[in-house]
């Protein structure tokens, strides 16, 4: 089973489509095989970590648990430290690229997956992909850009400075997009519905 970072992502294309005038009416997009296929099941990828977990009967002896929590769960995640007797500090958190099907918690079904030009984004495509849409003037002057991990602009952590966000969505994606992929104009616009586990 494939996995997916979530229910809208941006893959990047290995090499750029080519562009077919059709009919004298528009252009034919040939991208080639596409990442995805609508209608197939994939597993989200989240964050997960391993710890050890004190048995429920009292035992002293210990086993080597597996247990997760994707980003967002800090309060979730919290309750089972406390739950199992695992020292939050203690737990060594594990790349998403990492997590197995086996333990995932999250399932989508692929809606579609299309070429785009990286230029060509939608505002909601950039939302998607976690920038943020913020004003500091009551609603004269919207900006995109990457907050901090407190929803702010800034720079203590995975933010951008303010006077680096950008009035255009379009000039926010590319600046997020191309510090990822450096040399890469076009995209796999890949969209799904999911569900949790169970």
């Amino acid at each position: 089973m494939k996995s997916v970072p979530g229910t809208l992502f941006f893959k990047p294309m290995k090499e750029e489509p080519r562009i077919i005038p059709f009919l004298g009416i528009g252009n034919l997009i040939d991208a080639g095989r596409a990442p995805y296929r609508p209608g197939e099941k994939c597993y989200v990828r989240e964050g997960w970590c391993r710890g050890k977990i004190e048995q429920a009967d009292g035992d002293d002896e210990s086993y080597l648990g597996d247990f997760y929590v994707g980003p967002g769960n800090d309060v979730i995640f919290e309750q089972y430290c406390i739950e199992h007797n695992v020292g939050i500090d203690d737990v060594k958190w594990l790349s998403p690229m990492t997590l197995s099907a086996k333990y995932a918690r999250r399932f989508v079904t692929i809606l579609s997956c299309e070429p785009v030009r990286v230029s060509e984004v939608t505002e909601e495509d950039c939302l998607a992909v976690g920038l943020k849409k913020i004003t500091k003037d009551n609603g004269r002057t919207w900006k995109y850009g990457m907050a901090d991990r407190d929803g702010l602009p800034g720079t203590d952590n995975t933010g951008w400075a303010w006077e680096d966000w950008k009035v255009d969505c379009r000039e926010a994606f590319k600046v997020w997009w191309h510090k990822r992929h450096p040399d890469k104009e076009w995209a796999w616009r890949v969209e799904s519905e999911g569900r949790n586990h169970g």
